[in-house]
């Protein structure tokens, strides 16, 4: 991967939109053309494949999706997230205790869910220029 790619940060709220169609999700699928086409570098948490999974199950839950339609999207997100990183396309930012620490600042400061600050904090540590979510609270705490 070539360090003049500019470096997009995907929150799990974005990412699933790729595996799971909904409103803007023809973004997110470009977003993830130009990184296949290595225009750009993809970064996300390790964290965001748990959240996206939750996510798919929380539709079939809620009947919004089959079974098969369920467990067809978690296979492929892992074996799309696995294949992708594999070639050095998407940069997964590990879920370690000192990542955990260290976003907890954005939980006092920017009033962030747990899981929202571990987004910001693994763009930050990152290096990204981008983040992209749908989180309009999120959006403005990255902004800033």
């Amino acid at each position: 991967m070539k360090n003049s790619l500019k470096r997009i940060y995907l929150d799990t709220s974005a990412y699933v939109k790729h595996f799971s169609p909904e409103p803007s999700s023809e973004a997110v699928d470009k977003l993830l053309e130009l990184c296949e086409e290595g225009r750009v570098s993809i970064v996300m948490s390790y964290w965001a494949i748990n959240e996206a999974i939750a996510a798919l199950d929380r539709k079939f839950r809620r009947r919004e999706t089959t079974l098969q339609e369920r467990n067809q999207a978690i296979a492929t997100i892992l074996a799309e997230t696995s294949r992708l990183a594999a070639e050095g396309k998407l940069v997964i930012i590990p879920v370690t205790q000192e990542n955990v620490s260290n976003s907890l600042r954005y939980v006092v400061e920017k009033h962030l869910s747990a899981g929202d600050a571990l987004h910001l904090f693994s763009a930050i540590l990152g290096l990204c220029s981008i983040f992209v979510a749908t989180d309009q609270f999120l959006l403005k705490a990255a902004k800033e």
